[in-house]
């Protein structure tokens, strides 16, 4: 990032919670930070915090100055971006290199604990604080060896109370012994160790130039904040010591005489020059034939012109950790018991015995040495030892009496089981399993203590009623299946913590915890819901890196999310003097006044008298239920916002991602829930009331300490992906997808009043999470059309429903599915909204901003048509695939007011059309206003060799092409007349053209005619004569037959 060209947002925060720590270091000589002034600050602060551009991994970074100009490159050659989070988070003056041991300089002689995670105050982060319980100061003798400067033994390795679960460890580099003899000249070749950064917090100073590279600003004073970036040339080292140093000759020979430059070395441009503060703070180096980063030392001291280095020192490392260790106990079959009991005389000792063996002696806390504890170390829990379970699969622990093992831990490398013989509790520095072991712990651990989880392998939490103890898991696999005892009671654990980013945190059964005491503390880890459901007020995280998941493939799991309200017995009732409370009660001449502290440092104060409020506290009145109704008012408005940063559903392709439904119902309609982290849900996302917002996440960069507040850069966000089975919102809720959102996929139904805004309209509220304080604040900026473009065009797929009044708002999204709409309800398209149809869709009112487009069918796929049962309006684009040649197209159906200018743009798919007066319907409306209008895009559409326009026949729209018509019309018209003009020619023709056969045919029928005539009248004649002789013959008398 050129930070230069960036839009640089800082953001305050309301109520940030102050971080009270304080510490006590004297430093042999001035150490601290300083850095080249011309470039922003900020590199060097994200660099120091892996955030910014220094995420872990993060290669060949360019790095730009305060004019833009590219100065260079860090981590150039793919060298991948380290781990920063080993050294403490309280001043970086320490780093972990073991679970239960850091390294840190001798000098370092009043710091008495340590914290490591994340730089915030979130109270979801849970801090927890790693005592010192021995410094284990390097001594003046080691190995034969005697070491009188001070200097060279200026390094030490304390140990802590509690294994570290926040962070996994660094290793330290073994090329300083290979063979067991020092090898220190290869800390200088470059084909080695290419590669030096370094992190810390000292006193913060800035060069501003090279050319006057004495000159420099002091910025703040030591461990406010941590800074980091790449060292000096590393030019010589010996047995104890690694210099760097700042100003050398082009033969690589160190100048004494002149002041360091910090603008760049051989490393990088980012120079890092350790001053007062830094020291202890580890000095990295990247081992190029490991590929991987390892420490080398730890900053000590610098003269003026160079940083020196106190070498790590494997060997003594070695036999500390040896020293912290009671043995190993060496299963030998299975099902072997082994008792741990303590001596009833010396409760500082115990053994671990089975049958006849031998016994193993297990140092544990000692309290005859409380009194030699102080805030520098402990004695009394140092003294308790670790514990080494190895040898055959099997084995069982049988623990016979309370075991306050102090810093002491448990290592299993075997299947183990550890049960109490009645009711017995176990405290120590933790439990680590190995890699493909399960440990099934049946033991409790004590009230206000917490168990550190480690290791790889699985932890199978079997106990009996209620623990009351606490457990950190950081790493690996626990598993919680706790069991009732004879009252019904069970809990797994008190609270429950799940940290590093690394383990897996599976439920048995949804009664195992409070869900409202499980907390993702830094970095994070899984869930396993198992196929359980599981209610929280909200979950508490302390960044992106929680998931919720559900393992299992064939029982589905619910996770829902009712939202925090507060009743009057939460609230807190103050004694003056005393601050943090809720509410202040104040007798007085006969009555008692209501009041709440503004300001905690004024807890002293003196109440007001005359029923009024002052600097420090303000009024609530004399009555006592109205000041609680103006308290609870209060506290529950500032609980209305929850977020979740983290993940929904199993992102890991190689993990099972089962049915998981999350459903949002909170107990306030006016709640709202962000979701900045991602979804991939197997499963459904119900919205029940209130509103739930998806968002992004503004790359996460170091806080302006100095100025109290948070840096944001409004161009520099991280995209994320949801996804569901099905979305369901409800009950005059809201869904809102806001900016960098990627994509959004699933079903969407909306009914009764719901309102669903699905991707980014300008000017629209957003809202951030602070995972400095964990608090959530919305605004609406107005940006600039540089950081507009920087947010992507949603990907919306599925298919949405909306019903009884529901509203649909797209932003600047590309939305492909359908629509089903009813009556009452309204679609709205922003002028960055896209539609694809998938099939036909039904709206109700649509309304179209201008640029909005709706395609109406995908490509090679059938043609659709989009009703709108309500009213159009507005000024859209519609793209419609056609098929002239078939009359088929998509089409639109207006059944009510249709407004607005629209235009159509036409593709047809369909073979060459045939010449034709045929037209193609596009748009129907039953009735329009006076100002709309559709227009063709360029007025015409060309579909194979001819060009096509739009006519309206009433409330119908159609593609014609008028020239074709009137070519046909015209060509109709002639050929009519050709056909009339050839009919008469033939009568013409019939009658002048008569054939001689057709005469003599006339004249043979008319002699015929005649001919039949006369015969005709001969005939008569004969009939008459025979009728007269008749008559007369009967007249005459009759003789006889003639």
């Amino acid at each position: 990032m050129n930070f230069k060209k960036s839009n640089l947002l800082f953001k305050s925060f309301s109520n940030p919670i102050k971080l009270g720590i304080s510490l006590a270091i004297v430093a042999l000589n001035a150490e601290a930070s300083r850095v080249r002034g011309d470039v922003d600050y900020q590199y060097f602060r994200d660099f120091g915090e892996n955030k910014g551009l220094f995420s872990i991994g993060a290669t060949n970074i360019h790095i730009f100055d305060k004019n833009g100009q590219d100065v260079g490159i860090m981590l150039k050659d793919n060298i991948p971006m380290p781990d920063l989070k080993t050294a403490n988070k309280n001043g970086a003056f320490a780093n972990l290199i073991d679970p239960s041991f850091i390294t840190s300089v001798r000098h370092n002689v009043g710091y008495s604990q340590v914290l490591f995670g994340g730089e915030d105050t979130n109270p979801d982060s849970h801090h927890f604080s790693y005592l010192l319980v021995n410094r284990n100061n390097f001594p003046d003798e080691w190995d034969g060896v005697t070491y009188s400067n001070p200097q060279d033994k200026d390094y030490h390795i304390p140990r802590l109370h509690k294994m570290v679960t926040e962070v996994a460890p660094a290793e330290l580099t073994d090329v300083l012994t290979p063979n067991g003899k020092e090898n220190t000249k290869i800390l200088t070749d470059l084909t080695r160790f290419p590669l030096y950064i370094r992190v810390g917090s000292g006193k913060q100073e800035v060069q501003e130039s090279a050319e006057d590279n004495s000159k420099t600003i002091s910025l703040s004073s030591a461990y406010r904040y941590v800074i980091g970036g790449v060292t000096h040339t590393m030019s010589e080292a010996n047995a104890t010591n690694v210099v760097a140093n700042g100003t050398i000759t082009p033969e690589g020979k160190r100048i004494t005489d002149k002041p360091i430059t910090l603008f760049g070395s051989i490393y990088g441009p980012m120079v890092s020059y350790g001053r007062s503060g830094d020291s202890g703070s580890a000095l990295l180096g990247y081992d190029a034939q490991k590929k991987k980063w390892v420490i080398v030392g730890v900053l000590k001291s610098d003269y003026g012109y160079g940083n020196i280095w106190s070498l790590s020192r494997p060997s003594y490392v070695n036999a500390i950790q040896e020293r912290a260790k009671a043995g190993t106990i060496q299963n030998t079959q299975q099902n072997q018991v082994w008792e741990w009991s303590v001596d009833a005389l010396h409760p500082e000792t115990s053994s671990i015995k089975a049958g006849e063996s031998t016994a193993l002696a297990v140092p544990l806390r000692n309290e005859s040495l409380k009194s030699q504890d102080t805030d520098k170390e402990r004695p009394s829990l140092d003294y308790g030892k670790s514990v080494i379970f190895d040898g055959v699969d099997g084995g069982g622990l049988l623990v016979k009496d309370n075991i306050n093992a102090g810093a002491g831990a448990l290592y299993f490398n075997t299947n183990f089981t550890v049960k109490p013989e009645t009711n017995q509790t176990w405290l120590g520095g933790g439990v680590l399993v190995a890699k493909d072991k399960t440990v099934t712990w049946k033991i409790a651990n004590p009230e206000g203590d917490r168990l550190s989880k480690l290791g790889t392998g699985t932890l199978l939490v079997q106990g009996v009623g209620n623990n009351l103890g606490d457990i950190s898991i950081g790493d690996g696999t626990v598993i919680l299946d706790q069991q009732e005892d004879e009252q019904g009671r069970k809990q797994a654990f008190n609270q429950v913590g799940v940290v590093s980013g690394r383990p897996t945190l599976i439920l048995q059964s949804a009664d195992q915890i409070d869900p409202n005491k499980l907390y993702f503390g830094f970095r994070g880890g899984r869930l396993d819901l198992n196929g359980n459901d599981l209610s929280f007020k909200r979950i508490q995280h302390s960044d992106d890196g929680a998931t919720v998941v559900n393992h299992r493939t064939d029982k589905s799991s619910n996770l829902t999310l009712t939202g925090v309200t507060v009743s009057e017995q939460d609230l807190t009732w103050g004694n003056w003097g005393k601050a943090g409370s809720d509410i202040y009660e104040y007798a007085i001449s006969g009555r008692k006044d209501y009041f709440a502290l503004k300001s905690g440092d004024k807890a002293g104060s003196y109440y007001p008298t005359n029923q009024a409020s002052s600097d420090s506290w303000e009024y609530l009145g004399s009555d006592r239920a109205s000041a609680i109704e103006t308290i609870l008012e209060r506290k529950n408005q500032q609980l209305l916002f929850t977020a979740f940063s983290g993940y929904l559903g199993e992102k890991s392709a190689d993990k099972p991602n089962g049915v998981l439904n999350v459903n949002y119902q909170p107990a306030r309609d006016d709640s709202v829930l962000l979701l900045s982290g991602g979804m991939n849900l197997n499963g459904d996302l119900s919205i029940k009331g209130g509103k739930v917002i998806l968002e992004g996440i503004p790359t996460p960069h170091a806080r302006d300490v100095l100025n109290n507040r948070e840096v944001i850069f409004e161009d520099d966000w991280i995209n994320r992906d949801f996804s569901a089975k099905n979305i369901s919102v409800a009950n005059n809720s809201t869904l809102t997808v806001g900016r960098n959102v990627s994509s959004l996929d699933g079903n969407i139904q909306a009914t009764d009043n719901a309102v669903l805004n699905l991707g980014y309209q300008s000017g629209q509220k957003v809202c951030l999470r602070s995972d400095y304080t964990g608090s959530v604040s919305c605004d609406s900026p107005s940006y600039n059309e540089k950081t507009l473009a920087t947010i992507p065009r949603m990907a919306l797929t599925g298919d949405i429903t909306l019903t009884q009044q529901s509203q649909l708002n797209l932003g600047k999204t590309d939305f492909v599915g359908s629509i089903q709409g009813e009556h009452s309800s309204r679609t709205s398209l922003s002028p960055e909204s896209h539609w694809t149809l998938t099939g036909d869709s039904t709206v109700g009112n649509l309304n179209l901003d201008q640029n909005s487009q709706i395609t109406l069918s995908q490509n090679d796929k059938q043609l659709n048509t989009l009703t709108v049962d309500g009213d159009l309006s507005g000024n859209g684009k519609f793209y419609y695939r056609t098929q002239f040649s078939s009359l088929g197209s998509d089409k639109v159906i207006v059944n009510g007011e249709a407004s607005g200018d629209h235009l159509l743009i036409v593709d047809d798919i369909g073979t060459e059309p045939q010449r034709s007066k045929a037209r193609l319907t596009l748009m129907t409306t039953n009735s329009s206003a006076d100002n709309f209008a559709v227009t063709l895009q360029n007025n015409y559409a060309d579909i194979g060799t001819y060009r096509y326009s739009l006519i309206q026949d009433g409330g119908t729209f159609r593609l014609y092409n008028p020239i074709v018509e009137k070519e046909i019309e015209e060509e109709e018209r002639k050929a009519a007349e050709e056909a009339k003009r050839q009919e008469e020619e033939r009568k013409k023709a019939e009658a002048a053209n008569l054939t001689q056969s057709e005469l003599i045919s006339r004249i043979s029928n008319t002699a015929l005619s005649e001919l039949s005539a006369q015969v005709n009248v001969a005939l008569k004649n004969d009939q008459r004569l025979n009728q007269h002789y008749l008559q007369e013959r009967g007249s005459k008398p009759k003789y006889g037959r003639i």
